[in-house]
């Protein structure tokens, strides 16, 4: 698989989970998410695409490659935290 293929992929799945969070019932979780994910991509990508002389395009692939990866895993955890408190909340009513 080529490299960049990779960090694509990363990127629409982050992408995808803040889509999800912004429609679902988590809308100011999603705001807050997007505006992370936007404020951390935006200028790596631009460093990886447009200043990536002499090698440091592998710094700024390995940094957004690595981000994306702790936003997917951290998004994922708050999702399924999200759903089982609200199974347990509707289980066993306060």
């Amino acid at each position: 698989m080529d490299e960049d293929r990779l960090l694509y992929i990363s990127s629409i799945i982050c992408a995808l989970l803040t889509l999800y969070q912004i429609f679902s019932r988590q809308k100011g979780t999603g705001v807050l998410s997007a505006i992370v994910l936007s404020g951390y991509s935006l200028p790596l990508y631009y460093l990886f695409f447009f200043r990536s002389e002499n090698g440091a395009g592998l710094t700024w692939w390995f940094c957004l490659l690595a981000l994306n990866l702790m936003y997917i895993l951290s998004t994922v955890a708050h999702i399924i935290f999200k759903y089982i408190k609200g199974k347990r909340t509707t289980m066993y009513p306060p």
